[in-house]
């Protein structure tokens, strides 16, 4: 034989459930936001200090490389008073006095 049940405390027992079920939905995702809030702050704050290194290492670089241009540029000239000291002292041997 079939039974009918005509008595609606399935039905509220089937909504009450459901109603449990959106709920705990709903507290994992704000849950869920708060968590990546606090992360993307947390990574936030990182490239913000990796930023300022940057900047500070860029600003050692320039005068890193700075200073390189002025050690070359005192080479060349180095290197062109030697030679034309070599021209001087060929001059000086090849001069010839009375």
């Amino acid at each position: 034989m079939i039974r009918i049940n005509l008595l609606p405390i399935r039905e509220a027992e089937r909504q009450r459930s459901g109603r449990q079920f959106l709920l705990l939905i709903l507290i994992l995702l704000i849950g869920q936001g708060f968590l990546l809030f606090i992360v993307h702050g947390n990574k936030q704050e990182e490239l913000k200090q990796i930023r300022s290194q940057n900047s500070a290492l860029s600003k050692k670089l320039k005068n890193l490389k700075r200073k390189t241009r002025a050690v070359t540029k005192l080479k060349g000239q180095q290197k062109e008073l030697e030679r034309q000291k070599s021209v001087l002292d060929g001059l000086i041997e090849g001069q010839t006095g009375p």
